[in-house]
């Protein structure tokens, strides 16, 4: 096997391109710069602008005199995962004053929380079972 040259060896030559050359255009040739008589681009400047923010709704629960405050304590924890004490509490804000926001974010995902809690199944901790949804609707928060 022929012997090659250790890359870490100080003797070992030093790599030459070989002739190798690299044309690098005039810049008066690419049709910049006064001698053509064309305009040159000033540089764009960035402008300073306010991130972007999705809009945010909540998610509202209304009150209503069907469903049990058990009931409405195992959908915020299913749904929004809530926990027990943050559940209980928001559930004791919506049976006091009639409703509450029990959950804030994007349009879609707001949306998809509705939708979960209106289906979430029949309040079986009533007798007999009550099988009609929570009210629930999706409002927009003010950006302050």
């Amino acid at each position: 096997m022929p012997e090659t040259a250790d890359p870490h060896d100080t003797d070992a030559p030093e790599f030459e391109p070989g002739g190798v050359s690299f044309d690098v255009p005039d810049f008066d040739t690419l049709g910049g710069g006064a001698a053509t008589g064309t305009a040159v681009a000033e540089p764009k400047t960035k402008r300073k602008t306010k991130p972007h923010r999705n809009p945010r709704y909540a998610v509202i629960v209304e009150n209503d005199e069907d469903h049990t405050f058990s009931y409405l304590v195992d959908v915020l924890r299913a749904v929004c995962a809530h926990t027990k004490e943050d559940a209980e509490r928001l559930t004791d804000k919506i049976d006091k004053t009639g409703r509450a926001a029990v959950w804030t974010g994007p349009l879609e995902v707001a949306e998809l929380k509705r939708d979960q809690i209106r289906e979430f199944g029949p309040d079986n901790y009533n007798k007999p079972p009550v099988t009609i949804p929570l009210q629930v609707t999706i409002e927009p928060i003010d950006p302050d």
